[in-house]
């Protein structure tokens, strides 16, 4: 769809639940989202007319008056009735999961809402205004990525250590971080995990 509001900057602390965005479907989405929509009704109303001729003329076949073979039809019917409901709500299950909801009236006047998964601060923005987005639900890739949200309160460093130093390096050593933007402070950590296998450089 299309980013129609961006309600957060770089920087800016969210909470998990917290909309971010909002998107509207486009035409072919809305009519996918049509489509998985009618088929649950559709299935639906197949299996209760299958279920009914099924009950109908379960007592016809005790009393003799219909075939052992058209009783196997009507069976072979109401399990694929069965099925197709089951694969349809399925479906539909796993697009209300994804945040989309389908109890309401579909166009592309509806918004979707992207939420954070989490708590944290907003680090990068990588859409616009009026961007289309691919949802990584509905395709083959992981989607577009409209935020990049990270939790600042735990840090992860990943450092290149050499060859000839890396010996005396140990699980849950502690060390002592520095950077260029504070000259004159240290930030603590401990060493969680060393590669196995080592990068040239």
């Amino acid at each position: 769809g299309t980013v129609r509001q961006i309600l957060v900057r770089e920087g800016d602390p969210v909470r998990e639940g917290q909309t971010l965005a909002r998107v509207e479907p486009d035409v072919n989405q809305a009519k996918t989202l049509s489509a998985v929509k009618s088929e649950v009704t559709l299935s639906e109303i197949n299996l209760q007319k299958a279920k009914k001729d099924l009950e109908s003329n379960q007592m016809l076949f005790e009393e003799g008056y219909l075939a052992e073979q058209q009783m196997r039809d009507l069976k072979q019917r109401h399990d694929a009735a069965t099925e197709a409901f089951n694969k349809a709500s399925v479906e539909y299950r796993i697009v209300v999961d994804s945040g989309i909801p389908l109890d309401q009236n579909i166009s592309t006047g509806q918004s979707v809402n992207v939420d954070s998964p989490m708590d944290g601060f907003v680090i990068k923005r990588n859409v616009e205004i009026g961007q289309t987005v691919m949802s990584g639900i509905s395709s083959f890739n992981e989607g577009t990525p409209v935020f990049t949200v990270a939790d600042l309160s735990s840090m992860l460093i990943k450092a290149s250590i050499n060859e000839v130093e890396i010996g005396r390096v140990n699980i849950s050593q502690p060390v002592q971080v520095t950077v260029d933007a504070f000259p004159y402070r240290r930030f603590g950590g401990k060493v969680t995990h060393i590669s196995p296998a080592a990068r040239l450089k």
